[in-house]
């Protein structure tokens, strides 16, 4: 760190909080996508005979997939996230017992919940 950058943890840990909210919020779409396919009947005669809703609901499916990739791309990079956060947060209590400070002579901030 001594090339000019400084890495704070918690700053880590709110980027990590906010790709894993997107990530949820990509999982309920994706559940709710679900929902949206169209029956046989829906669109009448004319709309099975041209073939509407096989074409709808392909597309439909390719929605739902494609959700859930980019789920799990926020997924694991809110992880990769939290791994270098937990990893800082070792340095630092590392340097502040190395120094001689207390976690008790320190006004703290606790670390947000760990995120499964």
């Amino acid at each position: 760190m001594g090339d000019g950058w400084r890495v704070v943890p918690q700053a880590l840990r709110d980027t990590q909080k906010s790709f894993d909210d997107t990530a949820n919020r990509w999982q309920n779409l994706q559940t709710s996508v679900a929902g949206w396919k169209l029956g046989d009947g829906d669109l009448g005669l004319l709309g099975r005979a041209a073939g509407i809703i096989g074409d709808y609901n392909g597309s439909v499916d390719q929605i739902h997939t494609k959700l859930g990739t980019g789920y799990q791309s926020l997924n694991d990079a809110s992880t990769a996230l939290n791994g270098v956060a937990a990893e800082y947060e070792k340095q630092d209590e590392a340097y502040f017992e190395a120094f001689g400070y207390k976690e008790e002579d320190l006004d703290h901030v606790p670390p947000p919940p760990q995120v499964n």
